[in-house]
């Protein structure tokens, strides 16, 4: 057999107090750690358990011994290559004269707060139980000493309870662009409509090719009203009371599965519909090089997705109803408590910023999709009990309780995945500070979306099926047979424009204010806090940011955010 198959090498480091032996080489379970104290000697080796045994340095005829030493700053450290004696199996450790140390312990490695704990003089026990007592009740202690520890421990529990009130602002500025959003659809789309065929009428040799004299936004709004309309004219056949009974017979636990189901539903079709709106948008724009079949084809899918997300709406407003109105609220307790289940499957996993903002975009689009459904429910319920206002007072502690466990749970789940993953606090700073900048670049002069395209994108919000939903149930709920009904319709329209200016004044005019903010901080920071602290490239690349669009045939305009 090959002596150099049972070779091992140990290493001894000597410090100021202890001197460590460790082997090197093989065989690969003789890689230990061997902690040696002043008290040891060159003349007693002991015996290690589980270490092969030492011999005490007979028969050096059969043996090979080298040494190896070299000078450290905190002592020596000595090489010795120990061989095995084919007769007997037996290891030899022959230790430099250099090493002081008398016990040779086999422990693993120990912290220095450990070494520093040991190295303490050990003081007497208790001479009885008298003594244990009054020790115990008069001994002190001095958290100075760790101060360090401490200030790491007090800074998670102030960004711990920091998170919630940053992550509120941020809800609130993407609550807001989505009402900002959901609003235009009955707002300004109508006006603007208005005026694309007034411009047509003003121009009757257009009527016969008028996608050659409109722009590539006006077309885009046509379309988009044809969705409307025909996914209104579909939804009219829709029976909704019929469906409210029948979700209503079935058992609680399978509206438990349903409601579910249509959550998980509502969001394949959100996101998938997306890329279909896409789709038909951008062949509307560039119709001149596409065939009349290929934008056909589009529209008709368009069609489908808002008539089929628009149907899945409608069965959980329905889901929702039954649950406010059962008599035992056994349905709205489980959907209470389905919250406080998201908290399992989102608190103990690994996020990147990324992740947590998709993450936070996506609590923002459900937060504003559930006040929505329960606008529903409310006008439904009004409506079959003849708008009493005691009955809506009674629906008030529900709908509360329903709001409030949302936002609870929200912040409980921020809170925890930033603690877990180490964020800091000032990441929801920059996710608002990425939403502003949205608002700001669609609305420059070169912009290559709306407004509302631009908050899909990026929240995954897509109004047009809420918009139809919310249009058939107020069209079933009031009817105008009368001048004082068409009156009262205006003055809603008027009260709605009203509500997406003020609205729309305000979410610009922070998101300048909060692109200047971001941009005069990191034009105060260096050079390297400014490449630390500044938005990632990622967020800004993220799944809900993509864009189509021609580039542009001249340089843009600085950005908000980095003034570049």
């Amino acid at each position: 057999m090959d002596e150099s198959a049972n070779q091992a090498e140990y290493v001894v480091e000597a410090s100021d107090n202890t001197t460590t032996l460790t082997a090197v080489g093989e065989p690969d379970d003789l890689h230990r750690s061997l902690r040696q104290r002043k008290d040891y000697t060159n003349d007693n080796v002991p015996f290690v358990t589980g270490m092969p045994q030492f011999c005490d340095g007979s028969d050096n005829s059969s043996r090979e011994t080298s040494e190896r030493s070299t000078l450290k700053s905190s002592g020596s450290l000595v090489r010795d290559s120990v061989t095995s004696n084919q007769h007997t199996g037996d290891f030899k450790a022959d230790i430099s004269a250099k090493s002081t140390a008398r016990d040779l312990d086999f422990t693993d490695t120990i912290p220095s707060t450990a070494d520093a704990t040991l190295d303490s003089p050990i003081e007497e026990k208790p001479s009885g139980f008298a003594s244990y007592l009054w020790s115990e009740l008069s001994r002190g202690y001095e958290p100075d000493e760790n101060e360090a520890v401490y200030n790491v421990k007090r800074e998670r529990v102030s960004a711990f309870l920091r998170i919630p009130k940053e992550c509120e602002k941020f809800m609130l500025y993407g609550f807001l662009q989505c009402v900002d959003s959901f609003l235009f659809i009955f707002t300004f789309l109508p006006l603007r409509l208005m005026v694309v065929i007034l411009r047509l009428i003003s121009r009757p040799w257009t009527l016969c090719m008028p996608y050659c004299y409109l722009s590539a936004s006006q077309r885009c709004d046509i379309v988009k009203g044809i969705l409307i309309a025909m996914a209104c004219l579909l939804m009219h056949y829709v029976d909704a009371s019929r469906v409210y009974h029948v979700i209503r017979g079935q058992a609680t636990i399978k509206l438990y599965i349903l409601f579910n189901l249509l959550e998980v539903g509502d969001r394949l079709l959100s996101s998938f519909g997306q890329d279909i709106l896409d789709a038909l948008m951008w062949t509307v724009a560039d119709s001149k090089r596409q065939s009349h079949g290929i934008l056909l084809l589009h529209l008709v899918t368009g069609v489908v997705y808002v008539f089929l997300h628009s149907m899945l709406v409608l069965l959980q407003a329905s889901a929702l109803n039954v649950a406010f109105n059962s008599h035992q609220k056994a349905l709205l307790t489980i959907l209470i408590s389905n919250n406080a289940v998201e908290l399992k499957g989102s608190v103990f996993k690994k996020f990147e910023k990324t992740n947590l903002f998709q993450m936070s975009c996506s609590d923002v689009r459900e937060r504003f999709h559930m006040q929505i459904l329960i606008f529903i429910v409310c006008v439904r319920n009004m409506t079959d009990f003849a708008w009493d206002i005691e009955k809506f007072l009674e629906l008030i502690p529900d709908i509360l309780v329903f709001t409030l466990s949302e936002v609870v749970v929200d912040a409980t789940k921020h809170a925890f995945i930033t603690k877990f993953n180490n964020i800091p606090s000032a990441v929801y700073h920059e996710y608002t500070v990425l939403l502003a900048n949205d608002v700001i670049t669609s609305r420059k002069k070169n912009a290559f979306s709306d407004v509302s395209d631009q908050v899909s994108r990026r929240l995954g919000l897509i109004p047009l099926p809420l918009a139809c939903l919310l249009i058939k149930i107020v069209s079933q709920c009031f009817k105008i047979h009368s001048p004082l009904a068409l009156v009262n319709t205006i003055l809603g329209f008027l009260c709605l424009f009203g509500a997406k200016l003020v609205i729309g004044v305000l979410v610009y005019g922070w998101a300048v204010d909060y692109c200047n903010d971001y941009r005069d901080e990191q034009t105060k920071l260096s050079k390297r806090q400014r490449h630390k602290s500044c938005i990632d490239k990622d967020l800004l690349k993220c799944e809900n940011n993509y864009h189509w669009h021609k580039k542009p045939a001249y340089n843009p305009a600085p950005s908000p955010m980095t003034g570049t």
